[in-house]
């Protein structure tokens, strides 16, 4: 049957809902061998019955499920909720924790936008010299068909290809300038309908045809980004999610192309705009390059100028870490090399790398062991002065940790001795300066891991900061410590979170709709795509706080409903109708006089009478809203007993 154009499965067809579950379980799998996968959303989706993971993936799912929409107001199976990090001791960063199912539709689309960008990527993005741009993965549909992969779903590859580049062209340029672009919050505010429009631009007739791009495809993705941000701009920052990274790195390649041709038209020659991700680099030779100051200033005006086309252009805003560096002073170039391996785009990473190139230590692995406890003892030193300034921390040399050889050594007795020395009369607090490589040092040992471990279950963990603390040596034991787990209901920010992490039935029978079973709610909305729309959009008003519109769509949602499950013939199915099979279905008059109130507000509501003067309408309240809903909620359960009981008699 031919999808609904008004709904998912007009441009995700199921190869590519298989694609999406194979990369889910392609990064359960890597948990077992690779420390990055070991997060907590990807731990979620790992407890999750194995034949529950396999029922998702399967074609009567997706048919029944995803392609036409009705996952929208299953609201026990898909949810997402926003959990908060510290980004250091001054910010915070969004976190997206969500259900598997909803993962899947957002890997689903990120796979689609991946496949009818192949050619505008590799065809053209990539064969521009000037630009190298990376987001952390090298997922790509050739001859129709994925694979996932360690090496093309982890970062480390990817990333250590952009230090390259970047130390290409920086480490030996005298007479160089670099722009650092830092954007702010930039999951948060990026704008999907902008991405979509710029790839309408840009996508080939035919690939649009092919892959059926047109409005109906653009209305859905943007309709779904809308439902998943709460009515807000941006993309969901999911931890480990290779696709949100895919997505955010696509968007930027437009701000790559404008910068280029800004350059262009500067009459610049030798430039390069190397980016991770969001992390921009602009290292380029100025036209007077005799006198510094001037140089300066061509830098400040061409920043200038990127940041209104960030503005204008593509609604990002350039932020205060945006730096300009001249690399013809031996101190700045100190401090760019400095920043750029201490902050750069390790913040933005669930495990940092060994930021160099393998040959950088020549003082061997015992040299460089050496730097990692001379910084511990900096760090045990420094005391509360570090949490307010991480800047004296050579985050570089913790790092190489993730060097195997290092990781290696580390565990040999003497240096677990070590390790209990430094950590010994240690403000454990302090493992903020760099949560995850303290705690991965500080478990080195049992002594101190077991130390750690008490000190966290006497903590305060009422802050983002204390919470972070906790799930990173939650993920040090792989998420198998039931103290350290309980310890995190303390937090009243987190709790919501943590009910539904411990959810792993997803409540596949009673997946939320009007708390019907999905057997009648199948019933209901299968095959029924206008129902299905205005519950779409009822959800999304709801959301969005406005009852009065909600309303209008909740009165519409529940009138088709009855007129589908009415038998009789009725041409004109209006109020009256409604509450005629209402009755005749047995529901109790208190609940007809509600459902008949319902109409009768939604009759004297601005919305539905925008034009009438006559009409003296009011906007609906939430709590009027709730009334209502509750009304619908209880009228159809009603019919649902009412009609299982008449099959059953009969």
């Amino acid at each position: 049957m031919k999808a609904n154009k008004a709904s998912l499965g007009y441009f995700i067809d199921y190869n590519m809902w298989k694609d999406s579950n194979n990369l889910q379980e392609k990064k359960i799998e890597l948990m077992e061998e690779n420390s990055h996968f070991v997060t907590f959303n990807v731990n979620y989706f790992r407890n999750i019955k194995n034949s529950l993971r396999r029922l998702y993936s399967s074609k009567c799912y997706f048919n029944s499920r995803i392609s036409n929409n009705i996952f929208y107001d299953l609201r026990n199976e898909y949810f997402i909720r926003k959990y908060a990090l510290p980004k250091n001791i001054y910010g915070i960063r969004d976190y997206s924790f969500i259900s598997y199912g909803l993962n899947l539709i957002h890997n689903s689309i990120g796979l689609y936008l991946l496949k009818i960008t192949d050619d505008f990527i590799y065809n053209y993005f990539k064969k521009i010299e000037t630009i190298e741009s990376f987001y952390g993965g090298s997922i790509r549909y050739q001859n129709n068909k994925i694979n996932f992969s360690q090496d093309n779903i982890y970062y480390r590859n990817e990333y250590k290809k952009f230090r390259q580049i970047l130390t290409t062209h920086t480490k030996d340029k005298t007479d160089y300038i670099v722009i650092r672009l830092d954007i702010q919050n930039y999951f948060d505010n990026l704008p999907v309908e902008n991405l979509l429009e710029y790839l309408q631009e840009t996508i080939k007739p035919n690939d649009k045809v092919e892959h059926n791009y047109d409005e109906n495809t653009i209305k859905e993705i943007e309709t779904f980004y809308k439902f998943i941000m709460n009515n807000k701009k941006g993309i969901p920052q999911i931890d480990n999610c290779i696709l949100s990274a895919f997505m955010g790195y696509l968007y930027l390649c437009f701000l790559d192309l404008k910068v280029d041709s800004l350059m262009k038209s500067l009459n610049y020659k030798e430039y390069k705009i190397i980016r991770y991700m969001d992390d921009i680099y602009i290292p380029f030779k100025p036209k007077e390059t005799s006198d510094n100051s001037q140089s300066i200033k061509e830098a400040v005006e061409i920043l200038g100028k990127i940041k209104d086309i960030a503005f204008y252009d593509f609604q990002l805003h350039i932020n205060n870490k945006t730096k300009i560096y001249n690399l013809s002073s031996p101190k700045e170039k100190e401090e760019f090399f400095k920043d750029t391996k201490n902050e750069s785009v390790i913040e933005y990473l669930d495990v940092p790398i060994d930021l160099g190139d393998e040959t950088e230590d020549s003082d061997g692995h015992e040299q460089t062991i050496k730097k990692i406890f001379d910084e511990l003892e900096n760090i045990k030193n420094g005391g509360v002065n570090l949490e307010i300034n991480h800047s004296d921390i050579n985050q570089y040399i913790l790092h190489k940790i993730f060097d195997r050889s290092i990781s290696n050594l580390l565990n040999k007795n003497e240096y677990k001795l070590k390790i209990e020395e430094i950590f010994t009369n240690f403000n454990y607090d302090l493992l903020s300066v760099s949560p995850l490589v303290l705690t991965i040092l500080v478990m080195k040992s049992d002594k101190t891991k077991e130390e750690y471990i008490n000190y966290l279950l006497q903590k305060d963990i009422s802050t983002s900061n204390a919470r972070l603390l906790v799930i990173e040596a939650l993920r040090q034991s792989k998420f198998n410590h039931t103290e350290l787990f309980l310890k995190l209901y303390e937090d009243k920010h987190f709790k919501d979170v943590l009910l539904l992490y411990e959810t792993t039935n997803l409540n596949y029978n009673n997946p939320g709709y009007f708390e019907l079973s999905m057997q009648y709610t199948y019933k209901l909305l299968n095959n029924n795509p206008l129902i299905i729309k205005q519950m779409e959009l009822r959800v999304l008003n709801e959301m969005r706080g406005d009852y009065s519109v909600a309303l209008n769509h909740l009165v519409n949602e529940f009138q088709s409903i009855c007129y589908s499950l009415n038998e009789k013939d009725i041409r004109n199915f209006n109020a009256n109708s409604v509450e005629d099979f209402l009755k005749s279905a047995s529901i109790e008059h208190s609940i007809c006089i509600k459902i008949r109130n319902m109409f009768d507000r939604r009759n004297n509501n601005l919305v539905s009478h925008s034009g009438d003067e006559n009409v003296q309408g009011t906007a609906v309240t939430r709590a009027e809203y709730t009334i209502y809903k509750e009304a619908v909620s209880m009228c159809l359960t009603r019919l649902e007993k009412f009609q299982t009981n008449q099959i059953l008699t009969t």
